[in-house]
Formats: C-alpha cells, sequence, structure tokens
C-alpha cells in the first residue's frame, strides 16, 4: 500500500469518527467538508511528493489546533447581548437561557472555513517547496 493510500485510508477513518461522533457547535458538514478539502489536497499530490514524511496525524492536529484557537478568539470577541435572556421565575428562581443567533453561527462556520482555506494554502505551498525540492534531488 502506497503512502498515498494510507493517508487516504486515515483521512476515511477520521471521516467516520466524525460521522459517529456526539453533536457539537459544529456540524457534522463542517468536519466532513473540511476533510473532503484536505482529501483533494492530497490526492492532487504526486507520490512523490507524498512519500516524503510526510506526517498527515501532526498536520490535522495543527489544523484543528488552529480552528480552535480561531473559534476561541472569536467567541470571546461576539456580542452575546441578543443570544441571552435572563428572567426570575414565580418562585424567585433566576433562569438564563442562551440561543445562538443565526449570525453567531455564520461567524464559526466563516471562521472554520477561513482557517481551514488558509491553512491548506500554507500547506500547498510548503508541499510545492518538497516536491521542488525532491525533483532538485532526482
Amino acid at each position: 500500500m502506497s503512502t498515498k493510500e494510507n493517508v487516504l485510508l486515515i483521512l476515511d477513518l477520521q471521516k467516520s469518527n466524525v460521522r459517529e461522533s456526539f453533536p457539537s457547535i459544529f456540524s457534522r458538514e463542517d468536519v466532513l467538508n473540511l476533510l473532503d478539502g484536505i482529501e483533494d489536497q492530497v490526492k492532487s499530490f504526486e507520490d512523490e511528493s507524498v512519500s516524503v514524511n510526510f506526517d498527515v496525524k501532526k498536520v490535522l492536529n495543527t489544523l484543528i489546533n488552529r480552528i480552535q484557537d480561531e473559534v476561541e478568539s472569536s467567541l470571546d470577541g461576539y456580542d452575546y447581548d441578543g443570544d441571552m435572556s435572563v428572567e426570575m421565575d414565580y418562585d424567585r428562581r433566576v433562569e438564563v437561557e442562551f440561543r445562538p443567533s443565526d449570525g453567531l453561527i455564520d461567524e464559526i462556520k466563516s471562521v472554520i472555513r477561513d482557517t481551514t482555506e488558509e491553512f491548506l494554502e500554507e500547506l500547498e505551498e510548503e508541499v510545492n517547496e518538497v516536491t521542488e525540492e525532491v525533483e532538485e534531488n532526482s
């Protein structure tokens, strides 16, 4: 089995894990779109460039960490005024309700999409550099 096939197998396993995951603030479609983008990039690699010590797990972890950081940063700066309601119940109990608006959800999707696109562009540049080095040394 070639390195390219191994990478694609790992991505397929990751997709399966996402499909079986519990619900979260990110939709399954968001994560699957992300993985599809990575898969498309991997499929476009030449076999020589993939065979050069390409650690998929490290790349995916880097991407996941970057997305988490960007989403956290976006959430920290978000104005939640219209998304929360506070009421005092008849028995003097305070009830706080949070309903995320479409704006918050769109913001998170946008952050995920933009971060992924930037990361894939950087990854493509790195892969192109490695490919050039391989071709020069061949």
